[in-house]
Order: C-alpha cells, then structure tokens, then sequence
C-alpha cells in the first residue's frame, strides 16, 4: 500500500460506471475536496483499489461478542475481578489464528501502537520507563461469517467451562434460531 490510507468509499459499477450510493454522496464530497487539496500544487498521485466490497460484522454481532465475554470473563474467576472481557478476548482471538506480536518498547510509545493495532496489553514492565507488549489483530476486521464462527467458538468454550446461565442459554437459542 502506497502510504495512508485517504477514504474508503463503497461504490457500485453498473453499466461500464462507478456510481455511489446515495448514502454515500458526502464521504464522496469529502473524498474530492481531500484530492483536489492534495492536488492544489500540481498533480497528485493516488493509488486507487478496487475489491469486491466485503460484509462485515454486524453491531448485534459485536454486542453479543462482547456481552459473551464478560461472561466468560466472570466465569473465569468468580467474582474476583482479575480476569477482563478483554483478556478473554485476547486469549479467543489467539485461538482463532489472529496475529499477535510481543514487543518491548518505551511506555510513551504505546499509545502509537494503539492505533495500529485492536488489542495492545502490556505483558510485563521493564526498566527505563520500557514494556513488553502484546499485540493482536482484532475481530474489527471480521465479515459476518468469520464473526459467526468466532461466535460460536465463544459459546463452545462456555459450555466447555459448564456455564449454566439462563441468559446465555437464552441467547444461544436465539443466535441458533437466526443463524442455523
């Protein structure tokens, strides 16, 4: 990839022509204003993909992920609070073939990190103000299907784990009734 990514702008070809869709018209406005100020001092050279557009997650998928795991995370320990949602987060995703990198860098880079990567939790404190760090690819990038299976895998290991919750057994009646 040639630099920063610009804008991202779901479009449809029909006809021999791109078209936007009307819910779309002012990421496209915004889209043109940001090329033609990169283009004030002469030409601008731009790299444009084209890929077929991919479904993503839904919100209900994202909430029902998340509710899972705090779940799970409460089943882990009790009550006692050490273990997070998001640790079991982690350990899931690593499960389910996400990348992870450790690095041991500065603590005041940490926050650069954060915005390259989903998941960045600080494994172990090191001298001279330094970290090691875990890193992980999150489920932001998953479509709907990869999404599902990451679901199903978060109700397995609660029934692996003998969760025996009225809400849970609730939800997976629902999930199952919409998903197959």
């Amino acid at each position: 990839m040639a630099g920063k990514l610009i804008a991202r702008l779901p479009v449809q070809f029909i006809g021999g022509e791109f078209t936007v869709d009307p819910a779309y018209k002012w990421e496209a406005s915004r889209l043109y204003e940001r090329c033609a100020a990169l283009s004030r001092d002469g030409p601008a050279r731009l790299v444009v993909e084209i890929k077929p557009e991919s479904k993503r997650r839904s919100l209900d998928q994202n909430r029902l992920m998340w509710q899972l795991l705090r779940v799970m995370a409460q089943e882990t320990d009790g009550r006692a609070g050490k273990t997070t949602a998001e640790d079991c987060y982690i350990e899931m995703l690593e499960q389910a073939g996400a990348r992870v990198d450790y690095f041991a860098v500065p603590l005041r880079a940490i926050p650069l990190l954060k915005q390259a990567w989903r998941v960045v939790k600080i494994v172990e404190l090191l001298p001279g103000n330094k970290a090691t760090v875990k890193c992980v690819e999150g489920s932001s990038q998953f479509d709907k299907a990869e999404m599902h299976d990451f679901i199903e895998s978060l109700f397995d290991r609660l029934a692996e784990m003998g969760v025996d919750d009225a809400e849970v057994t609730d939800e997976y009646r629902n999930w199952r009734a919409a998903n197959g």
